[in-house]
C-alpha cells in the first residue's frame, strides 16, 4: 500500500536505452527491489535491424524500438512516449543503491519542478584504477589567465561557462547546485525539458551529458546534484585509449562536441581553441606514457 501511494503522489517513468548490455536484467531488478517503485519502465532497443542477440524479457516492463539507432536518440523516443511527466533517464550499464531514486525524488520535491537533479557517480573497481598521466598542476596554472571554469563549480564567484575545461572533471564533495550533470541518471520534469535527439554525430555519444546539461539550463531549468544518492557506474572516470587510431579518432569527436557546446552556450571560440590544443597534448603525453 505505500509503494502504492508513493507512485500516485509521484507518477515517473523510467527510461533505459540500450543495445542489449548484460547489466540490464540486474539494474531492472534493482529498480523494482528499491524503496521507491517507479510505475512504469521503458527500455528502448534501436531499430530492428540493429537488435542483434538481444532475448532481455521483463514483467511489467514496456519494450519499444525507436525509429532510430543511438543513446539519445532512443533516450528521446522513450521520452516521447512515457505516460508521466516525471522521468528518470538512466544509462544501461549503471547499478543503483536501494535508495537512490527515493533521494533523487527527495531533492526535486525540494528545488523543483524546474530543475534536473543527478546523483553521486561511483566507479567499479575505482580503488584500483591507475591514473594515466603527470602531475599538470602548473599547466592548470597557467591556464587559469584565461579564467578557465571547473565543471563542478557549485560557487558563482568562478562559474563555469563551456568556453573551456581547464580542469579535470571532480564531482563536488556535498551537495547543491552544478553546471553540469553526468548523464547516466537524471531525474525531471518533461514539461520543462525540450524532448529531441539533440546528438548530431554518429558512434558513440560521447560528450552527450554536456550538450544536454547546457540544454536543460537554456531551457529554463537549474541543475541540481544529489550527493547522498549514489550509482555505480563499470567505467573509469578517464578515457583510455589501446591503439593512436582511437585516441585521435575520439580526439575529433571530443573537438566536435565541444565546439558546439562552446557555441551553444556563447563561449569564447579563440579561448576554446586555446584550450583544445592544451587537451590534445596532455592527452597525446597520458598515452605515450602510458605506452
Amino acid at each position: 500500500n505505500r509503494k502504492i501511494f508513493q507512485e500516485k503522489k509521484f507518477p515517473m517513468t523510467v527510461v533505459i536505452p540500450t543495445i542489449g548490455e548484460k547489466n540490464l536484467k540486474d539494474l531492472i531488478d534493482q529498480i523494482k527491489t528499491s524503496s521507491f517503485v517507479p510505475n512504469e519502465i521503458i527500455i528502448v532497443y534501436p531499430t530492428k535491424e540493429k537488435v542483434k542477440k538481444i532475448n532481455h524479457n521483463f514483467d511489467n516492463v514496456k519494450i519499444i524500438r525507436a525509429p532510430k539507432s543511438g543513446q539519445v536518440a532512443q533516450r528521446a523516443f522513450g521520452i516521447e512516449k512515457a505516460k508521466n511527466n516525471y522521468i528518470l533517464q538512466m544509462d544501461a550499464d549503471l547499478k543503483i543503491k536501494k535508495d537512490t531514486i527515493k533521494k533523487l525524488i527527495s531533492s526535486f520535491k525540494k528545488f523543483g519542478p524546474k530543475v534536473a537533479v543527478g546523483p553521486k557517480m561511483d566507479f567499479l573497481n575505482e580503488t584500483n584504477i591507475e591514473y594515466r598521466g603527470v602531475n599538470l598542476k602548473k599547466w592548470k596554472k597557467f591556464f587559469k589567465v584565461f579564467k578557465g571554469g571547473d565543471v563542478n563549480i557549485v560557487s558563482k564567484k568562478d562559474p563555469f561557462r563551456y568556453d573551456c575545461w581547464f580542469n579535470e572533471f571532480v564531482q563536488p564533495k556535498v551537495s547543491g547546485y552544478t553546471n553540469i550533470l553526468p548523464g547516466g541518471c537524471i531525474l525531471f520534469d518533461k514539461t520543462y525539458y525540450k524532448n529531441f535527439d539533440f546528438y548530431p554525430f554518429s558512434g558513440k555519444a560521447l560528450g552527450e551529458d554536456i550538450l544536454n546539461s547546457i540544454y536543460f539550463q537554456n531551457y529554463g531549468c537549474k541543475l541540481y546534484y544529489e550527493a547522498n544518492s549514489k550509482i555505480v557506474h563499470p567505467e573509469p572516470g578517464f578515457y583510455s585509449y589501446d591503439t593512436l587510431k582511437q585516441l585521435f579518432n575520439d580526439l575529433i569527436l571530443i573537438y566536435k562536441i565541444k565546439f558546439l557546446a562552446c557555441r551553444l552556450a556563447g563561449g569564447n571560440i579563440i579561448r576554446y581553441h586555446t584550450w583544445f590544443c592544451y587537451y590534445t597534448f596532455v592527452t597525446i603525453m597520458k598515452f605515450m606514457l602510458k605506452k
